[in-house]
């Protein structure tokens, strides 16, 4: 599940996991969240017990706090045992950029009582 590339300090749109229990009894489950540094797990509509034929949704953002790319995987155990299972998951954290649009950058120079100011338009796309 990827994320892209998230603006640090800035909260990734949530991305569903959809868990389904194809069997014909229920099983144990347990949500054990993310392992990987950035990645949370919002609060989930699966109890510890998930019927057969049933599904529920457990919802998974990217936040970071720095930039680079990062990844994890959302753990999830079933039935009880002390094996998981995964949904491995990546984002970027990148820096904020300039905003598209038309600027102005003023360059100012002195020499002596002299003062020159030149003005470049400068088009951010």
């Amino acid at each position: 599940m990827a994320f892209g590339k998230v603006i640090e300090y800035n909260e990734s749109p949530t991305k569903t996991i959809t868990l389904t229990n194809p069997g014909s009894s229920a099983v144990t489950l347990g949500i054990d969240g993310v392992a990987g540094q950035f990645f949370w797990a919002n609060p989930t509509t699966c109890g510890s017990q998930l019927a057969a034929g049933a599904s529920c949704k457990v919802g998974v953002y990217f936040q970071p706090d720095s930039t680079g790319n990062f990844s994890g995987t959302f753990l999830i155990t079933v039935g009880g045992g002390p094996t998981y299972e995964g949904v491995d998951v990546t984002g970027t954290g990148v820096l904020p950029g300039t905003p598209p649009g038309s600027y102005t950058l003023g360059v100012v120079g002195t020499s002596g009582m002299d003062r020159h100011v030149l003005n470049v338009p400068l088009t951010v796309q």
